[in-house]
């Protein structure tokens, strides 16, 4: 309902820019019909999402995801009333990028369950390692758009506690490596969070 309550607020705003005004023969910017486009592609993505998250019982995951998405969407309105349609056009496939690296890490980690039933550290230490992998996509979407020092701090960090996960992985220490990932990990949802995306973890 309220992404349909964005898409209408989004076409009415566009279409009562001066540009579409009656009696001007200008037309329309050339990032209009892409920003359209981008709305679209975030309705069914992010109604994707909402789904995926009930049917996985994901709430908790998603919906900080979801809001993240829709806060972005609120701004490339407010960018697009002052016809800003570059800045515009880049907080909108932000927002697109987020979701769908979203159902990914969702679907990877759905495949991943299926598959290891932790029965050993190994297999735990894979799934924590493809966890860690999920994490840094988002995040890097993240941050290319809103640089912010403590939070490349944080993904550095975690970089350099990942490696030291994998020697020990290469030393066949799972236990140990399983432990120095989880470190990493959650030292990753430290840093989503600070990019405005509360992720469970």
């Amino acid at each position: 309902m309220l992404i349909r309550l964005i898409t209408t607020l989004f076409i009415t705003t566009l279409f009562s820019l001066p540009i579409f005004a009656a009696g001007h023969n200008r037309e329309a910017p050339p990032g209009a019909e892409p920003l359209q486009q981008l709305q679209s592609s975030l309705k069914e993505l992010s109604s994707a999402l909402n789904r995926i998250g009930k049917e996985k019982q994901r709430q908790g995951y998603t919906d900080p995801i979801l809001k993240k998405s829709k806060e972005l969407q609120q701004s490339a309105l407010s960018m697009i009333q002052q016809q800003q349609f570059s800045e515009a056009d880049q907080k909108l496939h932000l927002a697109v990028d987020v979701i769908k690296t979203a159902i990914a890490t969702l679907r990877n980690q759905e495949i991943l369950i299926r598959k290891l039933n932790f029965t050993s550290p190994q297999d735990e230490y894979i799934y924590e390692k493809q966890r860690y992998r999920d994490y840094v996509k988002m995040l890097d979407l993240l941050i290319k758009h809103e640089a912010n020092p403590a939070t490349a701090q944080l993904r550095q960090q975690a970089r350099i506690i990942n490696n030291a996960a994998v020697q020990q992985a290469k030393q066949q220490h799972y236990q140990t490596a399983l432990e120095t990932q989880e470190q990493s990990n959650r030292t990753m949802v430290k840093a989503i969070r600070r990019s405005g995306i509360d992720i469970p973890g």
